[in-house]
């Protein structure tokens, strides 16, 4: 049992899985160095048209910062209830971050893209790319990961894992993780058919059955794409977003796969299929137009060979017999480098006296 003091973590959620999922995956390793007690605190930005005087007032440290989340949240900012840390992932939250943690004189940790706040409002900047200052140096709070971290396999998931690998015993299971329109990509009818036609020609050609999520982004015309395209007995189990939106099943089904493919668009879902330990294949549509800070995140996987990268409308052309040079991530060196990242910086980390830490 552990003999340091109780870590009192708020954890602020925007309820989108695969941002939850980073948090938890970042607790959980403070959860090593340290026991926690995690109050999770949901929140939605309501007022985003606000989003540029929000980020003026709190860079410029003004008095009605406190004023404008709570209008913009539509929650009250009450006393720190004996905080110890915040957490928090995606931009949405980035702003409530940094006001609590001015507020009420306790540590931050951040997960994603500043968006043009200032890095001194976090006590630690979590990134897969350097958060850079005026002179194009790395600030000192930045924490640069390999990968994002994820909450991993619950115990059930495992079990379902291992449910799913039972059912399909005799056949390939290849999953597919699907985003939808973002940072560039643009998904058309063509390339969703494209991509049924493709998935039909594995089922047919190399005994594969099909493990299916999508997301908020994916849409319901390319679920209704899929519904109607596959052959039932080509599905081994499907999660679509419009019927569970709550459910996030892409490690479990990772885990459970022989390949997953997964969209380019979604660097989250990438990285859980990863941290699962799956062998990714990264796909993208015809119209591809992203930001040069995304594409270096996704050429750096490719580079790393983490994963391959391959458009819709060459999947029919892939070989899965000849993806043997794909490289499953080494696991255990990834979590070891990240814990011992995390555990820097919680120990240098100063608490008021408020919260009993030392």
């Amino acid at each position: 049992m552990s003999t340091e003091p109780l870590l009192k973590i708020l954890l602020i959620s925007d309820s989108k899985p695969g941002h939850v999922s980073q948090s938890f995956g970042l607790i959980n390793v403070i959860e090593r160095i340290r026991p926690v007690e995690v109050t999770e605190l949901v929140v939605s930005l309501r007022l985003k048209i606000l989003r540029l005087l929000l980020r003026y007032m709190i860079n410029r440290d003004s008095q009605w910062r406190s004023f404008l989340i709570e209008k913009s949240y539509g929650f009250e900012i009450k006393d720190s209830s004996g905080f110890h840390l915040i957490v928090s992932t995606g931009g949405d939250t980035s702003f409530a971050n940094a006001v609590l943690a001015k507020e009420w004189g306790v540590p931050n940790f951040y997960l994603g893209s500043l968006r043009a706040l200032k890095p001194e409002l976090f006590s630690r900047i979590f990134t897969l790319d350097a958060v850079l200052d005026e002179r194009g140096e790395m600030v000192p709070n930045n924490v640069l990961m390999p990968l994002l971290p994820s909450k991993g396999l619950s115990e059930r998931d495992s079990q379902e894992a291992a449910r799913l690998r039972e059912s399909g015993a005799g056949n390939l299971i290849f999953t597919l993780v699907l985003g939808g329109d973002g940072v560039g990509y643009r998904y058309t009818d063509a390339d969703w058919k494209n991509l049924a036609d493709a998935m039909t020609f594995y089922s047919a050609n190399n005994s594969a059955r099909w493990l299916i999520i999508t997301s908020r982004r994916s849409g319901t015309k390319v679920e209704e794409v899929l519904k109607n395209s596959l052959q039932s007995e080509y599905i081994l189990e499907s999660t679509y977003y419009s019927d569970s939106p709550q459910s996030n099943k892409v490690t479990c089904y990772a885990k459970a796969s022989d390949l997953t493919f997964c969209s380019e668009d979604s660097m989250t879902m990438l990285n859980e299929a990863l941290l699962a330990g799956a062998r990714v294949i990264a796909i993208s549509p015809e119209k591809v137009k992203s930001p040069h800070r995304y594409e270096s995140k996704i050429h750096r996987l490719s580079q790393n060979k983490f994963i391959q990268r391959c458009s819709i409308n060459s999947l029919k052309a892939l070989q899965p017999k000849n993806l043997d040079t794909l490289v499953q991530p080494d696991l255990e060196e990834w979590n070891e480098r990240f814990l011992d990242a995390v555990r820097r910086a919680i120990t240098k980390l100063t608490y008021t006296d408020s919260t009993g830490c030392d």
